[in-house]
């Protein structure tokens, strides 16, 4: 649900104020990283030689800020943590790591925007815990991991609302809607149940769902007049 605050205050006022992930002058910073070593030996594709440099760079990274003075004077451990994007499992038992258990986290930070969907609000909403990420989607999950949650991507909602007005400026779009675009690889875990987001959907079932590849206007074809 989207945080509440209380009036005159805004949701930092109500954030944790815990100290876990920080020890003396440094603080643990998570970077997590899909292992495609991994990957590649099971699903049987090639290596990306851009993996390998990763943690290099995140290091290189890290090291600039520290060299500026660090955050608020204490310097960044970067806490490279490789995972499997496939397993469920496996993304919620490092999140719970990190907002409960050791390597003990004070944020995560992911630039490949592979930490996606529920797994952000593990991190945010349940283990309140600073998140930046590129994955995006739309506002209710940034209000659902307030004020934890931040993207370094846009909005989708804001993009899909310019895509739909262009759709029917264009005259490609009108009528009865007869599907849902979905930004996403897969349909959305939480699609909201209520009216104000999707009148159609609570009558009559499940939505059909279009992946990016997918993603394209479609114009009915004329139907040809039947044979006597």
């Amino acid at each position: 649900m989207p945080t509440s605050t209380s009036p005159g205050t805004s949701a930092l006022d109500q954030a944790s104020t815990s100290t876990r992930g920080i020890a003396g002058k440094t603080i643990n910073v998570v970077f997590p990283v899909v292992n495609l070593q991994q990957l590649s030996s099971q699903l049987g594709f090639a290596g990306d030689f851009e993996f390998t440099e990763q943690a290099k760079a995140i290091r290189l990274y890290v090291n600039e800020i520290n060299l500026s003075g660090g955050i608020n004077g204490r310097k960044i451990n970067p806490i490279i943590s490789n995972f499997d994007p496939t397993s469920e499992s496996d993304m919620r038992s490092l999140c719970k790591d990190w907002t409960e258990g050791s390597p003990a986290a004070f944020a995560v930070v992911d630039g490949e925007g592979s930490w996606t969907g529920d797994d952000q609000l593990c991190v945010t909403q349940e283990g309140q815990t600073p998140f930046i990420g590129a994955w995006t989607t739309v506002t209710n999950w940034t209000q659902m991991g307030s004020p934890y949650l931040w993207w370094t991507g846009t909005d989708q909602a804001a993009e899909l609302a310019t895509l739909v007005q262009w759709g029917k400026s264009a005259g490609l779009l009108g009528g009865t809607a007869r599907s849902v675009w979905s930004p996403e690889t897969e349909p959305a875990t939480s699609w909201p149940s209520t009216s104000t987001s999707c009148p159609t959907c609570a009558t009559r079932g499940s939505p059909r769902w279009w992946r990016p590849s997918q993603l394209a206007f479609r114009t009915r074809r004329p139907r040809r007049p039947r044979r006597r």
